[in-house]
């Protein structure tokens, strides 16, 4: 198949067994690859009541079409799937860097991986042979550390120029529910837990390297239509700011003017200046070292090298998704200086933590204290911050119930915590735009990427605070996210592109005349539809302490999707394919 590599590597870690299977025609065509692939499998071989922190869960590294397509837009991307630790559900995350397009370079579609080791291991995938190795000399180190002896032992090794390395800290090693695995250190697949799988699994990395380059089915086709697209990415006013400035400086200015800055874990507003954030971030972003480490083929590079200025709290590096990182390690925790936020955001990458979810629970804890005097811990007490970070990673005294994250907190001291669906929100206040708070509360996984503000905070197009039009809008980029995290690329994209450019490229690189809209709409009933099997329920609702009233667009929601009480079932699964 063109774009494809036409196979999948299985690989089971208590039998030690490696195996390769061809990838069908008719099922690429129906799922993509990528998230919707994932979701294909997971319907199809696991049990959807699985405990994830047991051998019979699965976690599935995945490319999409798109992925490793020199020219292609933002093709750098992977997708890992599996049941979250953190709230029980089938879930996904996404990271660019340099896997995607190497796996895909190794000969793969996806990496498969089942059961559990009982030493610690890594894999070594290349188009020169699959290996599971003795990793017990580096379990134990911190992300860093382990990333730069495996870059440098394999290179050396296999006299190559590079490579890929995703890999676990000691907050994955320690089961910490919203643990990350990292790609090459500063990129990570985050939110889910999924670091805590292969902790469980004692697979501590994946090193990934080879040159098999897809072929692509119409390349003059392919060239022209890429130049239109070009033009749109390069017209984008938002794109433009990423590559200048971030996420942070694209989005500061434009989420403060509607006052949706989480603060003080949704109980306050912090008092900032984001044109003053956004130059003092800009001070600290070294352009050189960022455009080393942008992902694999992307024409927008928001990823940002950057370099704090206080000496006491220096750190160096990579720091991807620093809105992210500004809202949770910063103004949810009362918190505005740069470089202490660089610094918190450096701890989290080093162990192995998620960003997001780390500062938020840090902060629902901060808020239960300062009601129930539990523990002595106030919002903006840096050092105290700093502990409860490392306390998390190793579980530690309180960081050992810290580490079962927000929602597990809220039910032991009996208090109101802000997460949907048991993942912490955490990137825009729900209450500032009807279409945002709709779609965290229909989310498949919980809380939502920024990108759901594009038509009400970002570009303007809709009222955020009239409810006109939101349904529509809705659906329409949920499915369009599932469509583009299934072929391989950067959710970014949906800044400036639409399914009808999606379609396009898919064409010219697959031959494959699909109606994508269709695809996103079957990946995101099939989710749904395993979450519900999975828990026997679903539950679309916010905290109370968010006071939007949807309800009536939630019934209508329901109703354009086709659901019955929050559910796809019968007749829509046949109509899509989920089912037979």
């Amino acid at each position: 198949m063109f774009g494809y590599s036409g196979k999948i590597l299985r690989i089971n870690l208590s039998s030690r067994e490696i195996r390769e299977e061809k990838l069908e025609e008719e099922v690429a065509k129906n799922w993509l690859g990528g998230r919707g692939l994932g979701v294909y499998y997971f319907l199809k071989e696991v049990d959807p009541k699985v405990d994830p922190l047991s051998e019979e869960n699965k976690i599935i590294f995945l490319t999409g079409p798109l992925t490793g397509i020199q020219g292609a837009p933002t093709p750098g991307r992977a997708i890992v799937i599996s049941k979250s630790p953190l709230n029980n559900r089938l879930s996904w995350s996404s990271s660019g860097g340099k896997l995607g397009p190497y796996l895909k370079f190794a000969g793969y579609d996806a990496i498969v991986i089942e059961g559990k080791s009982n030493e610690p291991v890594y894999l070594l995938v290349s188009d020169k042979g699959v290996e599971i190795r003795d990793a017990r000399e580096i379990w134990g180190k911190n992300v860093f550390e382990a990333y730069e002896y495996l870059y440098n032992k394999i290179k050396e090794e296999f006299h190559i120029k590079d490579l890929s390395i995703v890999c676990i800290g000691p907050a994955g090693e320690n089961l910490v529910k919203y643990s990350s695995i990292l790609v090459e250190k500063y990129h990570a697949f985050g939110r889910m837990g999924f670091g805590a799988i292969l902790g469980y699994k004692k697979l501590k990395a994946i090193v990934v390297f080879g040159d098999k380059k897809p072929e692509i089915y119409d390349e003059e086709s392919f060239r022209r239509n890429m130049a239109e697209i070009i033009k749109k990415l390069r017209s984008s006013d938002i794109i433009n700011d990423l590559s200048k400035y971030g996420t942070l400086g694209m989005l500061i200015t434009r989420v403060h003017t509607h006052n949706a800055i989480p603060s003080y874990n949704f109980t306050g507003y912090i008092k900032i200046n984001p044109d003053e954030i956004r130059r003092e971030f800009e001070r600290r972003i070294d352009e050189k070292e960022s455009f080393k480490e942008y992902c694999w083929g992307c024409q927008i590079g928001c990823h940002k090298y950057v370099r704090s200025l206080n000496e006491k709290i220096h750190y160096e590096g990579g720091n991807p998704e620093f809105w992210g990182g500004f809202v949770s390690l910063g103004s949810s925790l009362g918190i505005t200086d740069i470089d202490f936020i660089i610094y918190l955001k450096g701890l989290c990458d080093k162990y192995g933590l998620d960003a997001i979810s780390t500062g938020h629970t840090i902060s629902n804890f901060i808020e239960i204290c300062e009601k129930k005097n539990i523990y002595d811990i106030k919002f903006g007490e840096r050092d105290k911050i700093i502990d409860l970070i490392e306390k998390i990673a190793y579980r530690r005294d309180i960081g050992n119930e810290l580490a079962e994250g927000a929602d597990y907190i809220g039910k032991k001291y009996n208090y109101p915590v802000t997460t949907s669906k048991g993942l912490e929100i955490g990137l825009c206040h729900p209450d500032k735009a009807y279409g945002y708070n709709l779609a965290i509360t229909t989310s498949n996984r919980g809380d939502h990427n920024q990108t759901m503000l594009r038509d009400e905070i970002l570009l303007n197009k809709l009222d955020p605070l009239r409810k006109e039009g939101k349904i529509d809008y809705v659906i329409h980029m949920q499915n369009l996210f599932a469509v583009i995290d299934s072929l391989g690329i950067c959710i970014f994209s949906s800044y400036a592109l639409e399914f009808e450019d999606l379609s396009r490229i898919l064409k010219d690189v697959t031959g494959f005349e699909i109606n994508l809209n269709e695809v996103g709409e079957r990946v995101y009933n099939a989710e749904r539809y395993y979450n519900y099997l999975s828990l026997g329920y679903e539950e679309d609702k916010l905290p109370e302490r968010f006071k939007l009233d949807n309800k009536d667009l939630l019934e209508e929601y329901y109703r354009k999707r086709g659901w019955i009480n929050g559910v796809p079932k019968g007749d829509r699964l046949k109509e899509l394919k989920i089912i037979q």
